[in-house]
Order: C-alpha cells, then sequence, then structure tokens
C-alpha cells in the first residue's frame, strides 16, 4: 500500500488512491507526544487532533480525504496514533475520553 520516500528530512508515505505525501506514522506520534506535552500533559481528541494537524502542516486538499462514513482520512490515522502509542505505553485513555501522557512518552520526547 505505502513506498517510503526520503523528502527534506522527513519519511513520507505515498498512497495510491491519494496524489499528496502523508506523514508517517513515526512522525504523526512524535507530533501526538509533542502536542500533549505543549497542552499540559493531556487533551481529548478534538484538541489532540486540531493541534497535531497544525504540527504537520497538512493541505487543505488532505484534511478533505473521506476515509469511511464521516470520517476524515487524517482523523482515522491519527485514532490508530493513538492506539499504537497506547499499546507502546507512551499514552493513557482515561475515563472522560482524556488521552494522558505517561513518563515513557515524556522521556520519549525529551531525549
Amino acid at each position: 500500500m505505502a513506498i517510503n520516500k526520503v523528502a527534506s528530512g522527513s519519511v513520507y508515505e505515498y498512497s495510491k488512491n491519494m496524489d499528496e505525501a502523508w506523514p508517517a506514522s513515526s512522525e504523526l506520534t512524535v507530533a501526538l507526544l509533542r502536542v500533549l506535552s505543549r497542552l499540559g500533559g493531556a487533551a481529548n481528541v478534538a484538541e489532540l487532533d486540531r493541534e497535531i494537524i497544525k504540527e504537520v502542516k497538512l493541505s487543505d486538499s488532505q484534511l478533505q480525504v473521506k476515509r469511511s462514513g464521516n470520517r476524515t482520512e487524517i482523523q482515522y490515522r491519527l485514532a490508530w496514533i493513538r492506539t499504537k502509542a497506547k499499546q507502546n505505553g507512551l499514552v493513557v485513555k482515561e475515563e472522560n475520553r482524556v488521552w494522558r501522557l505517561t513518563e515513557k512518552g515524556l522521556e520519549l520526547i525529551n531525549n
């Protein structure tokens, strides 16, 4: 599905059905951790998505790509990034639907 390419020091993924480069999962994960740290260590999904999108500088056309139903491609990708970060112990999801940075996640971005 994806072909990796190095461009301007970043790794991007190219998808068959989309013409523009998308940030790699690793870049989105780092953006998630940075945003959480900048927001005081915790945020809800809407706050996270908005700030991560700003950080990785997606184009307007990328923001319009639909994945399924009402969900956009970037919302789908960011949901997976949160899930993988949780599985790796970098973040936790609290009962009130807030995502919180763990010590492990904080150490990763500070090193």
